[in-house]
């Protein structure tokens, strides 16, 4: 059983959001799902598998995720063998 878990926004993300071309529906898609899914420490991520969780192609995927991170709201840790590690941005988002 997982233990439930609280994410504050920071003011820093509201602002970011709340800018009118900030996030396309692809990528908030993916963000919201990156916030439900990845602990504190990050998580090795497979973005084809991600793709067809969400029922969109790998290239709308990968394109997502490539606006999250020029955006500042995930991060890129680590990478092993073929697969990135990544995490939400602390100056975005708090797990409490």
């Amino acid at each position: 059983m997982t233990t439930p878990r609280a994410i504050v926004l920071t003011d820093r993300a509201i602002t970011s959001l709340a800018k009118p071309s900030s996030l396309t529906a692809a990528p908030a898609l993916l963000l919201w799902n990156l916030v439900k899914r990845l602990p504190v420490a990050g998580q090795a991520l497979n973005l084809s598998e991600l793709a067809d969780e969400l029922g969109l192609t790998r290239v709308t995927v990968t394109n997502a995720m490539q606006k999250l991170l020029a955006g500042g709201f995930v991060r890129r840790v680590a990478k092993v063998e073929r697969v990135h590690i990544y995490k939400l941005n602390p100056a975005y988002f708090h797990h409490l």
